[in-house]
């Protein structure tokens, strides 16, 4: 309406002297110019950081290892019990156990987390068998829809990719 009917104009905040956007706020402004800082890439972990403050803060807390901390924290094994592992196509994965509880129903369960293929997998149950078989049947129909799009084949136990 202020163009158009106001012919009103307003000179840009900024200019980038790099690529020749204007911007009308500041804001704007900043926030692509962050676009052209250099990128860093971690020694450890391998990701590309932009940004000379965010890579500082990045290599703070970088273990070299993307997985969330759970995954990271050894099992704990109470008492009694041995130490849990699942096997799919002849790689080990630790399960951890925990709790959960639905903020709504305020219904605990058992959860039975594993870190696989670069995601965290869950089974939840009133007990852990039950938590195992449902984080195994997650687990065995991702691996289903995987196979049937063609993107992974079953090798000698193992799955592979398929080449391009």
């Amino acid at each position: 309406h202020f163009i158009e009917i106001h012919k009103f104009k307003q000179a840009a905040y900024r200019k980038c002297d790099i690529c020749n956007l204007d911007f009308y706020e500041e804001r704007k402004y900043n926030t692509h110019m962050k676009k052209h800082d250099p990128s860093y890439t971690c020694d450890l972990c391998k990701k590309k950081i932009t940004g000379k403050l965010w890579f500082r803060k990045h290599i703070e807390k970088c273990y070299g290892d993307d997985r969330p901390n759970w995954a990271r924290a050894p099992v704990e094994v109470q008492p009694g019990e041995d130490k849990e592992v699942l096997e799919i196509y002849g790689k080990e994965y630790d399960v951890r156990w925990g709790t959960v509880t639905n903020t709504f129903t305020k219904k605990t369960r058992i959860a039975a987390r594993a870190w696989i293929e670069g995601k965290g997998w869950v089974g939840r149950g009133e007990t852990r068998d039950e938590a195992r078989n449902m984080l195994i049947k997650a687990l065995k129909n991702h691996i289903k829809k995987t196979m049937d799009k063609g993107l992974y084949t079953l090798e000698d136990g193992e799955l592979v990719p398929e080449p391009t």
